[in-house]
């Protein structure tokens, strides 16, 4: 071979290797290596086959590209960087990348978009868009914008309702008017956040905890209880109630979300004791206890418990599983809004499948 020709076949050689082969190696791993013991009559069409290859990449690039910029489509982290950009703008930042922004960067922002007309579904998207900027690169809680995403949450829901025609009450549903109405309104601001019912009765027990422990009766209860009442409270939980940590947080974040959407009043500056409990380890049953229990249980009680078992799932994941969930072909079970608004697949075991 001369020495022209074998640069050429090394070329071809190469340039399959780094355009052809990342792509044949998962159909056919042996055809990755068939051009290193090609000859030089071969080189030829591989270099061809390389340099097509290397143009249609190119091509659908480009066409992925100006598809993209056509359609202007963003993903959340695009518009978190969009926002954040334009608030650096908008305080005349020089060096956004050195510059961490505030709460009040934020509604002096947010007032600008009101005063210029922007509608609140879209301060919202900009509350959001920020919130998820500093989860995501700032990597800190501060500056805190939940408060300010739950107004105009509100706000939000208050404006298509009235667009619609609808009340608030529509959207919350029924609410007991028997219950104190400290109560009422806090599940009333709870369902307009669109907070789960599990977290809705938990807000609620420890907040009538809260009251039976000062002798609240009703808002109007509420005039001379502070942030100090709050401590005592939680301290009370750790030191008498012997609550575990988990459960002291619970409580704190109730009480919470009462002062600060229904009572109006910050109460952030709490130091309460914190609960020492230690993590108990949970009761496992063994393979032979299962063995025993299930065969105990008859009708809807055993294939629940079998379930339970067998695909790891809660009991609330449980009661509102559907028909359409089981997918036999696949032997798995679709989870869909599990705690967090989170979804999953779970195994769906072979002995609960019925033999045709």
């Amino acid at each position: 071979m001369r020495s022209g020709e074998a640069t050429y076949c090394r070329a071809a050689i190469s340039t399959y290797c780094r355009i052809v082969a990342p792509r044949e190696l998962k159909n056919n791993p042996f055809g990755v290596v068939l051009p290193l013991l090609l000859c030089n009559d071969h080189a030829s069409e591989h270099m061809n086959s390389a340099l097509k290859a290397k143009r249609r990449v190119t091509m659908n690039d480009s066409l992925a590209g100006n598809a993209q910029a056509e359609t202007g489509k963003k993903t959340p982290i695009d518009w978190a960087r969009f926002w954040f950009a334009k608030l650096a703008k908008f305080h005349q930042v020089h060096d956004p990348s050195a510059w961490t922004f505030t709460e009040d960067h934020v509604v002096s922002f947010l007032r600008s978009k009101l005063k210029s007309g922007v509608p609140t579904w879209k301060r919202l998207m900009i509350v959001k868009g920020l919130i998820l900027y500093r989860n995501k690169f700032l990597r800190s809680k501060e500056p805190r914008l939940e408060h300010v995403r739950a107004k105009l949450q509100e706000i939000s829901v208050r404006e298509r309702n009235a667009n619609d025609g609808g009340t608030i009450e529509e959207t919350v549903g029924k609410i007991n008017p028997n219950e104190p109405d400290v109560i009422q309104a806090v599940r009333r601001k709870l369902r307009l956040h669109g907070k789960s019912y599990n977290t809705e009765k938990a807000y609620v027990k420890w907040i009538r905890r809260f009251m039976a422990a000062r002798c609240l009766k009703s808002l109007s209860g509420f005039e001379k209880i502070g942030s100090s009442d709050v401590e005592s409270f939680l301290t009370d939980l750790a030191v008498d109630g012997g609550v575990a940590a988990a459960t002291q947080e619970q409580a704190f974040y109730g009480l919470l979300f009462l002062f600060e959407h229904v009572l109006k009043v910050d109460i952030r500056g709490i130091n309460a004791m914190r609960s020492d409990k230690p993590k108990l380890v949970p009761t496992v049953l063994s393979k032979q206890e299962v063995a025993r229990v299930l065969p105990a249980l008859t009708g809807v009680y055993a294939l629940m418990a079998a379930l339970l078992y067998g695909c790891g799932m809660r009991i609330s994941e449980c009661l509102r599983l559907r028909v359409m969930d089981i997918d036999f072909d696949q032997m798995q079970i679709r989870i869909h809004n599990s705690k967090g608004n989170k979804s999953r697949y779970a195994p769906l075991p072979r002995y609960l499948v019925p033999k045709s």
